[in-house]
């Protein structure tokens, strides 16, 4: 299946109908996050992290009837300088990131669709060498002879706000709300928030038609959505 042979009907009935639409409405045709690789020295548990990746979110689409239509026009794509990223903080990928979506975002539309409706441009995934120890358990507890009594704890990568700067999001806190500092941004939404693997999909729609900074659905770190069950601090 092409998207050329999908129709309105089948799209509109789809859980993935807005990323579907805005790909047949502005002819560009790829969804999926840029990937900043931020920890360096083993290869291997690079490769496995993003193997694992594409098979949780392919877990996913196939949940939601969408991988046979979806896979094809999806880009993981990884960004890897040793050199520059080896380390960076999630400020540094963020302004990375926004120098690509500018030389980018304009030469793909013939016409200026939402920014926030396009999340390729709007949002990127970083994995730090934190995000990659989630790797372990996760495979271990696949691997496991109880593995279909309780899922796996999730793969991690944390995704980034391109457009989050401190002052734009003053009002989001309630009055009288206070909040730790995490990574010296004391606000209620810090600009990013951990997310398993296994919803990113999901998370693309979503963001397909709102922000990620809801008041309501957006759980501030370590807590891991989108369910928030678990917590960064619990798995490493």
């Amino acid at each position: 299946m092409k998207l050329s042979d999908v129709s309105e009907d089948w799209y509109l009935g789809s859980p993935m109908r807005s990323t579907i639409r805005y790909m047949l409405e502005t002819g560009y045709e790829q969804w999926g996050f840029l990937i900043y690789r931020c920890t360096y020295g083993d290869d291997d548990a690079w490769d496995s992290y993003m193997a694992y990746l594409r098979e949780e979110v392919h877990s996913d689409l196939d949940h939601s009837g969408c991988d046979v239509l979806l896979e094809q026009y999806a880009r993981w794509t990884v960004v890897e300088d040793e050199s520059l990223l080896d380390g960076a903080s999630k400020d540094q990928v963020r302004r990375r990131f926004v120098a690509w979506r500018d030389r980018h975002s304009d030469s793909v539309f013939q016409w200026p669709p939402p920014r926030a409706r396009q999340p390729r441009f709007a949002y990127c995934l970083y994995v730090d060498q934190k995000c990659l120890d989630t790797l372990h358990p996760h495979v271990e507890a696949k691997s496991a002879a109880n593995r279909r009594d309780r899922p796996p704890p999730p793969l991690v990568a944390a995704v980034i706000d391109g457009d989050f700067h401190e002052g734009r999001f003053d009002s989001h806190a309630r009055e009288g709300e206070t909040y730790p500092p995490v990574e010296g941004c004391a606000k209620k939404y810090v600009g990013w928030q951990y997310y398993s693997a296994r919803c990113l999909a999901g998370l693309y729609e979503n963001l397909q038609i709102e922000h990620m900074d809801g008041y309501f659905s957006y759980q501030r770190p370590p807590a891991i959505g989108p369910w928030c069950s678990r917590s960064m601090d619990d798995l490493v």
